[in-house]
């Protein structure tokens, strides 16, 4: 009997442990599950932030890039004293920059007419513009011509030009004067300031054309080719062209002429004032 009794305590003491034992392992595990759930939802807030930091980080340093790019040119205009405009535009790259018109070759230098869709320019104007154009690395400039075979093969293509520019009736109606010249980089010689009304007065007793030419970050350099008035002569060996008669410093009305042009017909130089408006001007590179 005494062993009966001892094997029932001890059986109902097993079964106690079991039970308790069973709910501990439950609770165990509820924890365990609560645990793992917390868990995951750290490692996805933990995912958010590096996501959003991350974010933060590229937004920051593309903002600190532009910032740095914009400062450097506003240095770079700056520095130059002046825009690149009055600078005869940009130092050229690798690219071509012909805005549509054709080069062609003549004295062993690349030319372009510019000019018949309707469009006029002052010596200025096509100064700057030619300025803009880009040709195997050189830099346009208003057309300089150094013998009598490049002036005869310019004028060649610019008489074929305005041709064609007068038959497609491209060019402005009653304009016929302006569509027959074009403007080439002969200038009485002036200081290297924009041309203006005072400049064109200084020029006037000077008697003496250079060619002149817009240089990026040198404005605009002058090489002198003749002295005096029509009764002139070359500097040095310098070609010279001239209209008969020509050049002159003043109109019959007293207005100055100190920009050089080439007349479409002929192919002869006269002066004109600078702020004449002109159908076609002519660049070399």
């Amino acid at each position: 009997g005494l062993c009966g009794e001892a094997a029932g305590s001890a059986a109902a003491a097993a079964v106690g442990a079991y039970e308790r034992l069973e709910s501990a392992d439950s609770h165990t595990a509820a924890k365990v599950t609560a645990l793992l759930k917390n868990r995951d939802a750290t490692w996805k807030h933990l995912l958010a932030l590096y996501l959003v930091l991350f974010v933060t980080f590229v937004v920051a340093c593309s903002a600190a890039s532009t910032a740095r790019d914009a400062q450097a040119k506003l240095k770079k205009g700056s520095s130059g004293g002046s825009s690149e405009g009055s600078q005869g535009g940009a130092a050229c790259g690798k690219a071509d920059v012909l805005w549509g018109d054709t080069v062609f070759e003549a004295g062993g230098r690349a030319f372009q007419v510019v000019g018949g869709g309707g469009a006029t320019w002052t010596w200025k104007e096509a100064g700057l513009d030619a300025g803009t154009r880009c040709y195997r690395g050189a830099q346009g400039k208003l057309a300089s011509l150094l013998s009598s075979e490049m002036n005869e093969l310019v004028h060649r293509a610019l008489y074929a030009t305005q041709a064609q520019a007068q038959a497609a009736g491209q060019t402005q109606a009653g304009s016929a004067a302006a569509v027959s010249k074009a403007w080439i980089g002969g200038l009485a010689s002036t200081p290297p300031e924009a041309i203006s009304s005072e400049a064109e007065s200084q020029a006037e007793s000077q008697a003496e054309y250079s060619w002149a030419e817009l240089e990026y970050g040198r404005g605009l350099v002058l090489a002198p080719f003749w002295s005096g008035d029509e009764n002139g002569r070359p500097v040095g060996k310098s070609y010279a062209n001239w209209m008969p008669g020509q050049p002159v410093d003043k109109s019959d009305t007293g207005q100055a002429l100190s920009c050089v042009a080439m007349d479409g017909g002929s192919g002869f130089w006269f002066t004109a004032a600078c702020s004449d408006a002109l159908a076609f001007f002519l660049v070399a590179f």
